[in-house]
């Protein structure tokens, strides 16, 4: 259950680094408290040990790849539409989302690409388009072709455009009294096999549940850009264990071990924020 008591007790450690080994972790999207519960696939609550780990499982977006060559930066922007429900799409959906007046009358070849349209006073031509990305943080450089990976959030059913380095906002769970439960260790004296994932061996996950264990360790692979599959444990809790333990969350985004750097940090700039903060609030009281 939610329990803020979570944090005065992350308060009584000097130091972020010294009390993560205290707590185990879960990293999600969205912004809410809502409580923790079991996966409907397997029937387990996975938790990390660490917040770096924890965090790898925010997503940090989507993105889609948008082109535009050097001489089509003067052409007015074709109207493309997604027809499934109708709404604009790719580079016209930026034009939309800027503000700019929609093509009207708008004509279909056979293939479903816009023929022929009419333009309003103010309608974008391409380069109206790729200087807003520049504007946005994507790189491009005057005269030359415009191609970047440029960050989409899903809002509301639509596909909203968003600056260079954007990241979807998550929460960090910090959690407490998993060292109270009854664990089946899987992952003793074995290293993680991608050819043989431990993840999906949902029989032996009702099997140990049926034993009467509150959860399971097993050898595990998170996924990041910099670094590929990186191997860590988790622990799955299962359902009738989820009452027992206790848990706070904080704001936070996705994780990423720098490129240049070993996947060995622990501690991310969220975690370090609840400590301050907690340190703060109940550190100095009586």
């Amino acid at each position: 259950m939610h329990d803020d008591h979570v944090l005065e007790r992350l308060a009584e450690f000097d130091t972020p680094s010294e009390a993560v080994p205290a707590f185990l972790y879960r990293g999600m999207v969205g912004s809410s408290h809502d409580p923790l519960h079991a996966s409907g696939y397997d029937g387990c609550l996975w938790l990390a040990y660490s917040p770096t780990v924890a965090q790898t499982y925010i997503p940090a977006s989507s993105s889609t790849l948008l082109r535009v060559s050097s001489w089509s930066m003067d052409d007015l922007v074709r109207p493309q539409l997604n027809c499934t429900p109708p709404r604009p799409d790719g580079l016209y959906a930026l034009a939309v989302q800027l503000g700019y007046p929609e093509a009207e009358n708008i004509e279909f070849d056979r293939l479903g690409r816009a023929d022929s349209w009419r333009t309003p006073p103010g309608y974008p031509k391409y380069g109206d388009l790729v200087r807003h990305l520049v504007g946005m943080g994507y790189p491009w450089e005057e005269g030359r072709d415009f191609s970047a990976w440029v960050r989409i959030e899903h809002v509301e059913g639509r596909d909203v455009f968003r600056p260079n380095g954007f990241k979807k906002e998550g929460r960090l769970f910090v959690i407490d009294g998993v060292s109270d439960l009854r664990l089946y260790d899987h992952a003793a004296g074995s290293d993680g096999d991608l050819m043989d994932v431990d993840y999906h061996k949902l029989k032996l996950f009702r099997e140990v549940e049926a034993e009467g264990y509150d959860g399971i360790v097993i050898n595990d692979f998170c996924q990041t850009d910099n670094h590929g599959n990186v191997g860590h444990r988790s622990v799955g809790l299962f359902e009738h264990a989820i009452p027992k333990i206790r848990y706070a969350s904080v704001p936070a985004v996705h994780w990423e071990w720098p490129e240049d750097e070993r996947c060995s940090a622990l501690v991310t700039p969220e975690f370090e924020q609840a400590h301050e903060t907690a340190r703060s609030a109940f550190a100095m009281q009586p």
